[in-house]
């Protein structure tokens, strides 16, 4: 049993951190939500039909909302500071200030729409796989899709875009 726990860990562990630092904006709350994503996987078992991968993410994604619905006060994404690795001081100031409205517009997005952008457009899934991760309809899924990207480029103006 712990082997085959440990398989999934080595496997799975960078995208279900991944997914949960784009949902929360926090590496502090993505590493203790991954490590409760697999504490819950101990006790349970994929059901047959079901990849793995997509399992865990959907199990990672039960452990954001339970977090959301206990949360405490947090820092804003808005509060992250950028990496700064550039060698023009312009260029950097212009990444920054780019990242940073970016960051401000994810956070204006709501949980549910946030979770398919950074599920499609942040990891790559498909949308029968996000549907999967999610538990939503296929084509529900497609129209948050729409509207958040909408709401992403109202938000960013046509100088991002």
């Amino acid at each position: 049993m712990g082997k085959i726990i440990a398989e999934r860990l080595d496997r799975h562990y960078s995208k279900v951190h991944a997914f949960l630092y784009g949902l929360s904006g926090s590496a502090t709350v993505a590493d203790d939500l991954a490590q409760e994503t697999f504490l819950r996987l101990l006790t349970l078992r994929v059901p047959d039909g079901r990849t793995q991968e997509a399992y865990v993410l959907r199990m990672a994604h039960t452990c954001w909302t339970r977090y959301l619905k206990n949360r405490k006060p947090t820092v804003s994404l808005e509060d992250i500071p950028p990496p700064a690795i550039h060698t023009c001081p312009q260029e950097a100031l212009e990444k920054a200030e780019d990242a940073a409205a970016v960051r401000r517009c994810l956070a204006r997005l709501s949980p549910e729409h946030r979770a398919i952008v950074f599920l499609i457009g942040g990891l790559g899934y498909t949308f029968v796989e996000a549907s999967g991760i999610l538990g939503v309809p296929r084509t529900t899924l497609f129209s948050r899709n729409e509207r958040a990207l909408q709401r992403l480029k109202a938000d960013l103006g046509p100088t991002m875009i």
